[in-house]
């Protein structure tokens, strides 16, 4: 991949990102269940304005890159995060990562990993 960021035309978009396509890209699953409640909002959807909502006037997303891959520290591979937003909020910068989940665990507590 080369770097460059193409705006998508709908959730199918967003397949190409997946670490394995075949096997996360089908309904029901969370991959594909966020990309659609994302480019369907046409914008931020409305349960992650409400958590902003109470603390800003006006909130808009600049930019959402789906599967946003981080280097770790000791890790073999990049991590590879559902979604990174970038987001303005009453004149303010935000970042944001979204974790996607529709029947899956979200994973062991931060407690778990720090012993």
């Amino acid at each position: 991949m080369n770097g460059i960021l193409v705006p998508t035309t709908g959730p199918d978009d967003w397949k190409q990102f997946l670490a394995d396509p075949e096997k996360q890209w089908k309904p029901g699953y969370s991959a594909q269940e966020l990309a659609k409640c994302w480019e369907h909002a046409n914008g931020l959807p409305s349960e992650v304005s409400k958590l902003f909502g109470t603390h800003f006037a006006q909130t808009e997303l600049l930019l959402a890159i789906p599967e946003y891959k981080v280097r770790l520290p000791g890790g073999g591979r990049d991590s590879q995060n559902d979604l990174f937003c970038l987001l303005r909020a009453d004149g303010a910068t935000i970042a944001l990562m979204v974790e996607g989940k529709v029947e899956e665990p979200f994973g062991s507590p931060l407690s778990e990993w720090l012993r």
